[in-house]
């Protein structure tokens, strides 16, 4: 029996979510202070480190959607179906890969923008960035494997759990647009990552996971795309950490004006291929295709 009913208004819904989601996060806080505060041990070694970071993503995400899933949605395990168009499962696994340079002059560019009180943000950001790199770097395979299990694989799934499988659908029925189910959700997923000068590179990312599972259907292509995105960046690490290439940042050598223009065609390509689907099944917009059908 459900504490509240699948009815409720998708506004509420929304409302709801994000204060649970909020609630996560000041639980997730209070839950590493106190394991930090019980075992200061935890803070002085790599997995340690790394079972926290694990640990926070479950509670903040996790969390959030196992509440939604007991008040509104015990059948969100249908989210878990096979894709609709077997195609997506290719540009999961291609797109995030060819996208990167354009990502990285997205990201460039994001950078360079100036605001009133812009240092607090920016050393924020790049505390933020520092600490993640140092829980990246490491030159052993089974560093490796923390790395790829607790930045690639936990956000990959409790991530496009809640914001996918959550947010877009709750924001898509409240709109009854599904267009913007992936805007509203992809501003939400940018901003609660407090990185204002990645904002613009990560919204352009989570929309292109928001077309996937509007099209699809599916979290696991999503969960797929999402997850190679991140363990492309474990893998720069793990390559500059084994100085085979000389440093974890991609933009290095990913800003060669042809590698740009490519990565933005491949993009493009993949925005026509969404749009032609849509055009089959109308999935992106559910009101036209309920008015054709009642005509």
């Amino acid at each position: 029996m459900k504490f509240l009913s699948e009815n409720v208004k998708p506004f509420v819904k929304f409302m709801m979510m994000i204060a649970v989601m909020m609630s996560c996060f000041s639980l997730a806080a209070l839950t590493l202070s106190t394991l930090n505060y019980l075992s200061p041990e935890l803070q002085q070694t790599r997995a340690g480190q790394l079972s926290l970071q694990a640990i926070a993503s479950a509670i903040m995400f996790g969390l959030s959607t196992a509440i939604y899933i007991f008040l509104f949605d015990r059948g969100f395990s249908k989210q878990f179906c096979k894709p609709t168009n077997s195609h997506l499962w290719i540009w999961a696994i291609v797109l995030p890969l060819t996208c990167i340079p354009l990502v990285d002059w997205l990201n460039l560019w994001n950078n360079s923008l100036s605001f009133p009180q812009e240092e607090i943000w920016r050393q924020m950001q790049q505390n933020s960035s520092e600490s993640v790199a140092k829980m990246l770097s490491t030159n052993s395979l089974t560093g490796l494997l923390g790395s790829i299990l607790v930045f690639a694989l936990v956000p990959a799934v409790f991530e496009e759990l809640f914001f996918r499988g959550v947010l877009q659908r709750i924001c898509t029925e409240w709109f009854q647009n599904a267009l913007w189910g992936i805007v509203i959700s992809s501003v939400i997923f940018s901003f609660v990552h407090f990185e204002i000068f990645s904002f613009v590179p990560r919204f352009v990312l989570s929309c292109m996971m928001g077309l996937l599972f509007a099209i699809g259907k599916s979290l696991w292509v999503n969960i797929a795309y999402h997850f190679v995105n991140n363990l492309a960046n474990c893998l720069f690490h793990y390559l500059a950490a084994k100085e085979v290439i000389p440093q974890a940042d991609s933009s290095l050598w990913s800003q060669q004006i042809w590698l740009i223009v490519l990565s933005t065609a491949i993009f493009t390509a993949f925005i026509a291929y969404i749009f032609i689907l849509n055009k089959k099944s109308k999935k992106l917009n559910p009101n036209k295709q309920n008015a054709v059908s009642k005509n």
